[in-house]
């Protein structure tokens, strides 16, 4: 396993509970409940923070073979499977602009797998607080 490239924290405002992975021309796409850590939409990867709004401390790892686990105190792993088309993957947000991270997708078009890590995520659930994710993807 090699790692390709580490980024953030970078803090990144969410609003409805949620940030997406996604290709930059996608719609934004609001899921009517959510109870994981991800979900995916066919076109994309949701992160659900669980806080309404607000900042959360986004951390991105890219790496060629899945990372092991660790431990690292995070509360909730999650990981999904996604298709990219065309564009690169990057991290989205409802109503802002895209926190400045780079594309999570340096091999280009193809199959990715996206581990979330997160903790905190039951702190003020209809509030606002700052609180950390870290997104992995894998080739």
């Amino acid at each position: 396993m090699t790692l390709i490239a580490r980024h953030g924290p970078a803090w990144t405002y969410i609003d409805y509970h949620q940030f997406f992975l996604m290709e930059p021309d996608q719609q934004d796409y609001v899921p009517e409940e959510a109870g994981g850590l991800i979900s995916t939409t066919g076109e994309g990867v949701i992160v659900h923070t669980g806080i309404a709004d607000g900042n959360v401390a986004v951390h991105i790892e890219i790496h060629d073979h899945p990372p092991p686990l660790g431990d690292g105190g995070w509360e909730e792993i999650a990981e999904a499977s996604m298709q990219v088309e065309e564009g690169p993957l990057m991290v989205r947000c409802l109503m802002e602009d895209p926190p400045d991270l780079p594309m999570l997708t340096p091999a280009g078009p193809g199959l990715y797998r996206v581990r979330a890590h997160a903790r905190g995520r039951d702190i003020a659930r209809s509030g606002s607080r700052r609180i950390p994710v870290r997104a992995t993807g894998f080739l």
